[in-house]
């Protein structure tokens, strides 16, 4: 009979083992792991992606509710609304801003960010669905940039377009009928707007442009949420429905998401007539 010898057959298979290599991934392998990779990551993305863009909204909403609640508190505080023509050449935000601090963190809206030096060759100071507006008419010579309009409608009386004594200014937020549907902060590519209940909305969703004069509505009909970046088109039919829409903040202090379809429906001055359709339908 044969015996192993353990310390022997130990040292053998040790051996063995250790001169064992690791085999590599073939190439249909490898293959099929980035295939699942690619798999995964374009389920993941897009959920990503909407998540993204639902904070922005929210990031947005809150910043147009904040803007809001400085107009009223300006208001209240001083007995007045807001000047337009101030006598640095500030504007309404720049006003809001030296009195309540938390302005400055909420005027960009995150998907308009500020303005590059690079992006002033054209329009150098009017914003764009996805980019903000430029102010450099300052004090000074200050600027300042912002994504939202201040509701031209409700100034202090000193608007060089229209008579002092214009029915339509609503000049306190005391003197508003319907606050919770008065539109006071509202997304836009220009830092003000005095728009009629007639007015048709923008040719060009993307700048916010009218090519035919038709006012300043066309400042608001941006599809700046709800809506991705391809549906600002730059030749609007108006009698399409209108892509998205904007933040509003309303005159009780409340800010909400607001579908450009549904714009002609607020309350913008004193004297709105809300229409039976949408201009240009």
């Amino acid at each position: 009979m044969r015996f192993l010898n353990p310390a022997r057959h130990t040292w053998r298979t040790k051996t063995r083992s250790a001169n064992l290599k690791p085999e590599a991934f073939t190439l249909i392998e490898l293959l099929v792991v980035i295939a699942i990779i690619a798999i995964l990551a374009g389920m993941l993305l897009p959920a990503l992606g909407r998540a993204k863009t639902k904070a922005h909204a929210i990031k947005c909403t809150s910043n147009v509710k904040q803007l809001t609640l400085s107009a009223i508190m300006y208001m209240q505080d001083f007995g007045k609304s807001l000047t337009y023509n101030d006598p640095g050449g500030d504007l309404w935000m720049s006003l809001l801003a030296t009195n309540y601090a938390a302005v400055n963190g909420a005027r960009v809206c995150p998907v308009a960010p500020e303005m590059k030096l690079s992006q002033r060759k054209d329009h150098a100071t009017s914003g764009r669905v996805n980019r903000s507006w430029l102010w450099p008419f300052g004090t000074s010579g200050k600027e300042f940039q912002g994504s939202y309009c201040f509701n031209g409608w409700f100034y202090n009386g000193d608007d060089p377009f229209h008579p002092k004594n214009d029915p339509k200014f609503y000049l306190r937020d005391v003197s508003v009928p319907y606050p919770t549907q008065t539109p006071l902060i509202a997304d836009s590519v220009w830092v003000d707007t005095w728009p009629e209940y007639n007015e048709l909305p923008a040719r060009n969703l993307f700048t916010g442009d009218d090519y035919q004069g038709n006012g300043t509505m066309c400042r608001v009909t941006i599809p700046r949420h709800g809506a991705s970046l391809s549906a600002a088109v730059k030749n609007f039919n108006p009698k399409d429905d209108l892509p998205g829409g904007i933040n509003v903040g309303f005159v009780d202090g409340h800010g909400e998401f607001t579908r450009l379809e549904r714009i002609w429906q607020l309350y913008w001055h004193a004297q709105w007539q809300v229409p039976a359709k949408r201009p240009g339908k």
